[in-house]
């Protein structure tokens, strides 16, 4: 997140230019792009693992959100069931996507 503090700090300096500033974030726009993609997360999650064996923490399982059951008379095809998502992939839907998506479309609106 090295990019988005550059830009950021960019934005703010007072000789900045308008030309500039949309250089700036249209590459930033296209690395956070870039970023939201299942070898991104990948690389970043195993750079967390990495961290964590560092610093001797205890990361062998991400806890496991409990698993709700779909009410019968909501539901009467068996098939429909609910799927059961890795604590990994639960994390890369939950957070990074959601960071990375609302980071790309606040720089969109922008």
């Amino acid at each position: 997140m090295k990019a988005v503090n550059n830009v950021s700090e960019a934005l703010q300096s007072s000789s900045s230019d308008i030309l500039n500033a949309q250089t700036q974030l249209a590459a930033l726009t296209a690395e956070l792009s870039i970023l939201r993609s299942d070898d991104s997360y990948a690389a970043a999650f195993a750079t967390a693992e990495a961290l964590a064996q560092q610093l001797n923490i205890d990361c062998t399982e991400l806890p496991v959100e409990r698993q709700r059951k779909l009410q019968r008379r909501l539901d009467d095809n068996p098939l429909s069931a609910a799927t059961t998502l890795s604590s990994s992939d639960q994390l890369k839907l939950s957070l990074y996507f959601s960071v990375l998506d609302r980071l790309l479309s606040e720089l969109k609106e922008r």
